[in-house]
C-alpha cells in the first residue's frame, strides 16, 4: 500500500487531529505571552492547530464517504 493510500486511514489520522484540537482548544490556558507578538504568535498557533484539525477530519470523512460508495441510491439499490 502506498503512503498516500496511508495517509487517509481514519486509524492513524483521528489520533492525530484529537491531539491538536485538544491543544488548540487548551493552548490559551496553558500559554500567557507577555508581549503582543507574543499574543499574535499564540493566537495563530492555536488557529492554525483548530483549523488542521478540522479540514483533515473533514477530508477523511469524506474520503470515506466515497469509500462507500455513497451514491444517493437507497440500501435497495434503486
Amino acid at each position: 500500500m502506498s503512503f498516500r493510500k496511508r495517509l487517509y486511514e481514519s486509524k492513524m489520522l483521528m489520533p492525530i487531529t484529537n491531539a491538536c484540537m485538544i491543544a488548540g482548544i487548551m493552548w490559551p490556558y496553558i500559554f500567557h505571552p507577555a508581549t503582543q507578538l507574543g499574543k499574535n504568535s499564540s493566537h495563530a498557533l492555536c488557529g492554525f492547530l483548530l483549523g488542521f484539525s478540522i479540514t483533515v477530519n473533514l477530508a477523511v470523512a469524506w474520503t470515506k464517504g466515497r469509500q462507500r460508495g455513497c451514491d444517493g441510491k437507497d440500501a435497495t439499490g434503486q
